[in-house]
């Protein structure tokens, strides 16, 4: 076989792997995100302004209006409230406490959010209108509540003793005992976070299948319980972290917001193996905690914009300002809005 035989094979060999797997874009930088300018100095350490505005949710039956958390960080007070779009009206809502991850809102008018204090993680449940909080868990660490799509049951990840073994639980509000639906040790490990459900009750979580992190769906009322991958994050984006996820409004796609070496904001397709870069992240921005509108036009997402601080001869001290914000995400445009939110 002459060189050029091997050529052509070589060439044909590289068109296919291409057909197969189609690559993700790399980070792109623009204006807003971009490396930082100077070079960190060996110890670094990250910061925060005063006010912070973070871990957005849409009201699954009513797109103007969303709750977020708000963080005094000066006197160290939490507090959750609600926004909405059309009218610019800020309402209070509760005295949240220090909080773990994002809250949640229910079709039945109820919020749950996982309230820390010293190792200790509770989910607490209020009516959006700030009314009838309670404790909902007893026990230890419990973390990633989502509600049913109906806002009649309650699912979280639980651990006794702040490890192994995990548990992923489901419990009506009205009723006293869960129901284990994942518990260390059968195929999933218990081990369930960023979830999300559907407006058809369908389970969105980061789960290991396998010993590997996937993007999967599961049905909590079926039985047995069971997962399908979306996707393996390793094989996706090699070696990433994930700090949000949520369905779009017609269950067709997941979008999620991953770290690593391929950071952004990413579309996911449920049917197939397709995966859009939709905006980068980089030292500069990046998006947390996402949540779509019930109508299908945006996305809301808690952005970190960071900046480097400097001292008097303009070199790094080590500090790294972080400061969160909320803005939505026209689906169509990708056009990015600011919700000014001042306290």
């Amino acid at each position: 076989m002459n060189n050029k035989i091997i050529l052509y094979i070589l060439i044909a060999l590289g068109t296919m792997a291409c057909r197969k797997d189609k690559p993700i874009p790399s980070v792109e930088e623009s204006s807003e995100c971009k490396p930082f300018e100077k070079d960190l100095p060996p110890q670094t350490y990250f910061t925060n302004e005063r006010f912070q505005y973070k871990a957005p949710h849409f009201n699954p039956n009513n797109s103007n209006e969303f709750i977020y958390h708000f963080r005094d960080y000066e006197l160290n007070k939490f507090y959750l409230l609600k926004y909405n779009l059309q009218t610019k009206e800020k309402t209070f809502i509760v005295e949240s406490g220090k909080v773990f991850d994002q809250p949640k809102w229910s079709a039945k008018g109820k919020i749950a959010y996982t309230h820390h204090v010293s190792y200790v993680d509770h989910i607490h449940i209020v009516k959006e209108n700030g009314d009838s909080l309670i404790q909902f868990t007893v026990d230890v660490s419990n973390m990633y509540p989502v509600w049913s799509s109906t806002g009649d049951e309650l699912y979280w990840m639980y651990t006794p003793n702040l490890g192994v073994p995990y548990y992923f639980l489901k419990q009506p509000f009205n009723a006293s005992v869960p129901d284990t639906l994942s518990k260390n040790g059968d195929a999933y490990n218990g081990y369930l976070r960023y979830n999300a459900v559907s407006q058809n009750n369908k389970l969105l979580s980061l789960v290991f299948i396998n010993n590997e992190a996937h993007l999967a769906t599961a049905s909590p009322n079926e039985e047995p319980f069971s997962f399908s991958s979306i996707t393996s994050m390793n094989q996706a984006f090699d070696h990433p972290s994930v700090s949000g996820l949520c369905w779009s409004s017609d269950e067709e796609y997941v979008y999620a917001t991953v770290g690593g070496k391929k950071k952004g904001l990413y579309q996911l397709s449920v049917n197939n193996s397709n995966i859009e870069l939709l905006i980068p992240f980089c030292d500069t921005k990046r998006y947390e905690s996402i949540s779509a509108s019930s109508d299908g036009k945006y996305l809301i997402g808690e952005r970190i914009d960071s900046y480097l601080q400097l001292d008097e001869q303009s070199n790094p001290t080590g500090a790294i300002i972080q400061n969160s914000s909320i803005y939505l995400i026209d689906l169509h445009t990708l056009e990015e809005t600011k919700i000014e939110l001042e306290p």
